[in-house]
């Protein structure tokens, strides 16, 4: 209900008023009553009626002095006048007093109810439109962090070429940046991004967000008049305005501080990237590509890096040609051969070339690395393989390489992928040199009292002798020969302790035709002569 007070010097008057009509029906609550307008002036301030009814003539302070006081003071009452007597000059007043009506004595409830109505509906229209104003300015204030947000993506896209226009929204979202001040603007990277959102509800993710502006705001607010706001799903743009005390020392301060403290209270490593110094902060559109690109360069550089872009440089665009093809293949070669630490030196060349080349985009190195696994693959099934069954399937392995973020990252998981694979392969080898050296040996320990060769020993097997000794060699640490002698040996032996054949019989027994020349094997190997250790031996058993 609406509050009024009723100002008269008459108390009958008062009292006809109050019965005139029935108030409450109207909506209008009777709070008080003056008996003139001083009083009626206090009444107003103390209970902040919504309307005054008043006399115009009384004593102290009449009505229309009242009504100017009231309108003068912004004291927000509704004034209507009331007279007994026509009196032009009188209205004339109250018109110019602003009041909202004038009703002339004795009352008439018809026109009183008119009135009031109008009056009533007024008021209530007008209050309507005072909340609706009071919970715009409410909204906006809640909202402006999301409007300023807004405004500042829209500016690094270059959106704002009018810098009167420019000027107008700075002022309206109440920010206090110069127009033609020096500007650096930087993007903040989280490093590891995928691998943290893999452990992170949605709830943590929000979070992270809310606490990295509220980190890097703290930061700002002590040495840089600056802004940061969110611009894609892993990247925040700081906006920074130079002062005048400002230094590149102090940018590099900041820059390190934010690092820290991101690391210190969030447990999360950040990169960050940063523009060349901009006139103008209209310019901030350049800038923001400009540190866009420079923080390309972590993938090079390493996670955790702050990268200035007077700092990197780009050649992109350049081809490793030639040489790419020809280590590939020879990578591929070492894959095949079960060659490990071939394929990892060969593997390493490839990076190193890479590095060479560091102008290079990530889309095209990431590019040479898909192509390595998919030559990988071929590799694979060209040794009858599947890819699944030596490493993992191929999309989860390319999947896995999309989400390295760095140089020496992409490095360190195909050198797995490389070595993972040649160690298939070296154990396959192996396990066919067992069969092979198992059969060489059988063959050794069946006929060495034959005239046996290395070359008689393959052409039984069906393979070259360069062949069989290479791997011989490369599974026992001995060569075919070797082996032989020492087959001989131990059979000479045995039958030089249990057996009184001759030295010369002995040795045709155990596959020399020559006795001088199986003596001379004999003491090389024994350090003695076959008689002396048949001797020794029988001294030994006495």
């Amino acid at each position: 209900m609406l509050k009024m007070v009723i100002v008269d010097d008459e108390e009958y008057a008062r009292k006809a008023v109050l019965k005139a009509i029935k108030w409450e029906a109207l909506g209008i609550n009777i709070i008080g009553e003056a008996s003139n307008g001083q009083e009626g002036y206090e009444l107003c301030i103390n209970l902040k009626p919504d309307i005054v009814l008043s006399d115009i003539r009384m004593p102290v302070i009449d009505g229309i002095e009242l009504a100017e006081r009231i309108d003068r003071e912004g004291l927000g009452c509704r004034v209507i006048l009331l007279s007994g007597v026509q009196d032009f000059n009188y209205a004339r007043a109250a018109l110019d007093a602003n009041v909202e009506g004038y009703l002339m004595k004795p009352l008439d409830s018809l026109e009183i109810e008119t009135l009031f109505s109008k009056v009533k509906y007024s008021i209530e229209l007008e209050k309507s439109n005072v909340n609706i104003l009071e919970k715009a300015k409410k909204h906006f204030q809640e909202y402006l962090p999301v409007i300023r947000e807004s405004f500042f993506r829209t500016l690094i896209m270059g959106e704002y070429k009018q810098i009167e226009y420019l000027a107008d929204k700075l002022k309206a979202l109440e920010l206090d940046f110069r127009i033609e001040a020096s500007y650096t603007v930087a993007v903040l990277e989280i490093d590891n991004y995928r691998e943290w959102m893999a452990q992170k509800t949605g709830n943590e993710y929000q979070l992270l967000l809310f606490s990295i502006k509220n980190i890097v705001d703290e930061i700002l607010r002590l040495s840089f008049n600056g802004y940061i706001f969110k611009t894609e799903e892993n990247h925040f743009t700081i906006i920074l305005e130079w002062g005048a005390k400002n230094k590149q020392e102090d940018l590099k301060s900041l820059f390190k501080e934010i690092q820290t403290s991101m690391q210190k209270l969030l447990n999360i490593s950040v990169t960050i990237g940063v523009s060349d110094l901009i006139k103008g902060i209209y310019e901030s559109g350049h800038a923001y590509h400009q540190a866009l690109q420079t923080i390309k360069f972590k993938f090079y550089i390493g996670s955790g890096s702050v990268l200035f872009a007077s700092d990197v440089s780009s050649d992109s665009g350049k081809d490793m040609g030639a040489d790419y093809s020809d280590q590939s293949q020879q990578l591929m070669e070492a894959v095949k051969l079960g060659d490990t630490l071939g394929a990892r030196e060969k593997l390493g060349n490839i990076f190193k070339s890479i590095k060479n080349y560091r102008g290079g985009t990530r889309d095209y190195v990431e590019g040479i690395a898909v192509e390595l696994i998919y030559m990988l693959s071929r590799c694979i099934a060209d040794m009858g393989d599947r890819i699944e069954a030596v490493l993992s399937p191929r999309n989860e392995v390319l999947s896995a390489l999309s989400a390295k973020e760095s140089l020496s990252d992409l490095h360190l998981y195909l050198d797995f992928l490389i070595n993972k694979a040649a160690e298939h392969y070296a154990d396959r080898y192996n396990q066919k040199n067992l069969k092979l050296v198992s059969k060489v040996k059988e063959i050794i320990d069946k006929k060495y009292k034959d005239d046996l060769s290395v070359n008689g020993i393959a052409d039984s097997i069906g393979l070259t002798a360069n062949y069989v000794s290479l791997l011989f060699s490369r599974a026992t640490g001995r060569t075919i020969t070797d082996y032989l002698t020492s087959v001989r040996l131990k059979a000479s032996k045995e039958l030089l302790r249990s057996t009184d054949f001759r030295v010369g019989e002995i040795a045709e027994m155990v596959g020399y035709e020559d006795a001088n020349y199986f003596s001379k094997v004999f003491k090389k190997h024994t350090g003695m002569m076959p008689q002396k250790f048949r001797s020794a031996s029988a001294i030994e058993e006495g």
